[in-house]
């Protein structure tokens, strides 16, 4: 893997981008041998049916267990969350004084690329936690985008059960502008989901506009509020969990006491010491330093918990007590793992059957004489701005009623 250093990125994604958008095909293939190593042909990207539906054979049995039960949980989650959204539409009805009947209706998008990326080992997990929302959803062509060496069985199956049939060897910045922009072999889609590194990140920020995407996500994040009724060497594990993502991966803990704090530094590993953050701090003051970082993962890790919840605005997800590591939420909970990093919980939400969903808001204003009073208000503002057709073409429906009367 070639690296750069970080300042350069924003002009090699841009270079990036603009070859695949005017070579297509050959470009995402050229990228691939250039960052991966690996030489493929434009018919080569496209994983085979067969090699998909074969991948269930080639697993170990625990880990398919494993994979249908995490599979089985999101699907049922994203199920849920996504009934909970289209019943909304159907509480239509009128404002008292109005004569205006206003509703939403919820569309999805027609084609949702899924990022799925790569590193020292393949992420089925992240199939799984992108492509259940998106199924859910009713998104009509769900296909997936990952790295060459990321298409195992163990990611390939997750697809499967997840839903997906359609997936195409092509990561990186390439891969993004394949999907944002299409290519011959991999479709332009309408939103791409998924986290990715650094290149991926900022090929997402460079066509968004021209597509959707999910969320521009950083580095992995927790925060631990704990009390001594949690082990010391739980915390510790937990944090390390989070920061062994990645080399900018941080976790921070609030404990109770200096006694807690200064138990579970000592089981910090070397490695990790720097990237874990120590204090000493509990309740609500540990509750406001907590929505100042806006973490991407919260864990209460404290006696009582709920009383704690209600005291915290600001985080990606919230696991309630000791028994309850971020680890869950990761593979086997149900809620998709891609939740907001960098501080950006104080204004975005995690990746849910809402992302892939269109709100439109429906308007149905009845030929009644009641409807003239809305005709007449919005005719005066339209007028104080200067729209003269705006205005006229209200005023001539409130003519068409007075006619009536």
């Amino acid at each position: 893997m070639i690296k750069y250093p970080p300042m350069d990125i924003h002009k090699i994604v841009s270079r990036i981008i603009s070859d695949v958008r005017a070579s297509g095909d050959k470009a995402v293939c050229a990228y691939t041998k250039k960052f991966d190593g690996i030489s493929l042909s434009p018919s080569d990207m496209r994983v085979g049916r067969a090699d998909i539906d074969g991948a269930a054979s080639k697993l170990d049995p625990e880990l398919k267990r494993a994979i249908d039960f995490a599979a089985s949980n999101a699907r049922a989650y994203a199920r849920r969350a996504a009934e909970s959204i289209r019943k909304a539409p159907r509480a239509s009805g009128r404002r008292r004084g109005s004569a205006v009947e206003i509703f939403e209706k919820f569309v999805p998008v027609k084609t949702a690329a899924l990022y799925v990326p790569g590193g020292r080992y393949p992420y089925p997990s992240s199939v799984i936690m992108t492509a259940a929302p998106a199924v859910a959803a009713g998104v009509e062509r769900v296909y997936v985008v990952t790295p060459p060496p990321n298409a195992v069985p163990a990611v390939l199956y997750a697809a499967r059960v997840s839903g997906v049939s359609e997936i195409y060897l092509a990561g990186g910045a390439q891969a993004v502008a394949a999907a944002a922009y299409g290519t011959k072999t991999i479709p332009r889609a309408d939103i791409i989901a998924g986290p990715g590194n650094s290149f991926v990140t900022e090929a997402k920020r460079q066509v968004f506009g021209d597509v959707g995407i999910d969320m521009l996500a950083g580095p992995s994040e927790v925060a631990i509020i704990a009390d001594d009724s949690a082990p010391p060497s739980w915390i510790a594990a937990d944090l390390c969990a989070q920061v062994e993502h990645d080399p900018s991966a941080v976790g921070y803990l609030f404990a109770s006491t200096s006694r807690l704090a200064s138990a579970v530094r000592a089981l910090i590993p070397s490695e990790y010491r720097s990237r874990v953050k120590i204090s000493v701090a509990s309740g609500r003051k540990a509750c406001g330093f907590v929505d100042e970082i806006a973490p991407e993962h919260l864990e209460l890790m404290v006696t009582k918990p709920s009383l704690l919840l209600n005291s915290i605005s600001n985080a990606g997800a919230i696991f309630l007590g000791a028994g309850t590591p971020t680890a869950v939420g990761d593979y086997c909970a149900g809620p998709s793992h891609v939740l907001p990093t960098a501080s950006s919980a104080r204004f975005s939400s995690g990746l849910s059957p809402a992302t892939f969903l269109k709100r439109m808001s429906v308007v149905k204003a009845p030929p009644s004489q009641s409807a003239g009073r809305i005709y007449r208000a919005a005719g005066i503002l339209a007028s104080s701005e200067g729209l003269v057709w705006h205005e006229r073409s209200l005023s001539m429906r409130a003519a068409a009623q007075r006619m009536k009367k």
